[in-house]
Formats: C-alpha cells, sequence, structure tokens
C-alpha cells in the first residue's frame, strides 16, 4: 500500500514496532489496523537515498491491506 507519513509517524511506527500514518483527510495519525484489525506488524524499515520516502517491511494481519478486502491496494491493471 501506499500511505502519508510524517517524522512524528516514522518514529512512533519505529518506537512500538506497528505501521502507523498519518491521514491527510481526517488530520490525524493512525495505526493501520486499530479499527479494521488488519495491522501490518514492522519488521524493518528503510529511506531512500535522499531521504524523501520511507518503506515499510512488515508482517500483515489477516492478509488484508486494503480497505477493499484485498491484500494489496495495487490490483488495478490499466
Amino acid at each position: 500500500m501506499l500511505a502519508w507519513g510524517t517524522v512524528e509517524t516514522i518514529n512512533k511506527s519505529n518506537k512500538i514496532g506497528y505501521a502507523i500514518f498519518f491521514s491527510r483527510k481526517r488530520k490525524k495519525i493512525w495505526i493501520k489496523g486499530e479499527k479494521s484489525t488488519n495491522y501490518q506488524i514492522l519488521k524493518r524499515s528503510y529511506y531512500d537515498c535522499d531521504k524523501d520516502s520511507y518503506l515499510y517491511i512488515v508482517k500483515q494481519i489477516n492478509n488484508i491491506c486494503c480497505h477493499k478486502k484485498k491484500k494489496t491496494c495495487f490490483f488495478n491493471k490499466k
């Protein structure tokens, strides 16, 4: 999946071990799975070479990532 994050969400994710993001729509921090129980347990995290993108390697709980009940948010073909 692709999600928005901040320095605060990255730091919190690394501290507690769960993927945490920032909702621009709701203007608040959220833990992936807090409502759906489809948590993402953080295994590793990486910055890119410019330090402007961040990648989480996670264990996906319930094997569902997307709000459409899919394993990934990237299932639409062009």
